[in-house]
């Protein structure tokens, strides 16, 4: 994982990206509490329903303000987005209980980091370098998928 100590402070994440920290802390309680069944579900319904969602509209806003597309964080986040997106999506095919807990730890894992990745570089290189407005506009669009 990402050594924080080494790396120093993390820059604040915006206000109009905390409901991405808070929905990330969201995540990683269930990741502590739900079984393997209840699991697939949430991850499907909340992480790839909604979550996702929003991360994706903040990828596209940083690609149009010039971070690369080829390679670097955003490319390799959206990767994982799929990734875990197939992971999840075979949650359900699999009948074997042994077999989905493996399933179930492999996309555990590839969640802490992806989460690591996005709080300790992504959310606030996006704070610091998106304009207000634009933030803004990520955070209407937020309010669109997840009306709360």
């Amino acid at each position: 994982g990402i050594n924080a100590e080494y790396m120093g402070p993390v820059p604040p994440v915006a206000p109009q990206l905390a409901v991405l920290v808070e929905e990330h802390a969201r995540i990683r309680r269930a990741l502590e509490s739900l079984d393997p069944c209840t699991w697939s579900a949430f991850a499907s319904e909340f992480i790839d329903g909604v979550h996702h969602k929003k991360e994706d509209i903040l990828f596209e806003a940083l690609l149009a303000h010039g971070f690369p597309s080829g390679q670097g964080p955003v490319p390799v986040l959206q990767r994982e987005h799929t990734h875990l997106r197939h992971l999840s999506d075979g949650f359900a095919s699999i009948s074997c209980p042994a077999e989905r807990e493996v399933m179930v730890q492999r996309y555990r894992a590839l969640l802490v980091q992806h989460l690591e990745k996005e709080e300790g570089v992504v959310l606030p290189l996006a704070s610091i370098t998106l304009p207000a407005a634009t933030l803004d506009q990520i955070s209407a669009s937020f309010q669109r998928i997840d009306p709360q």
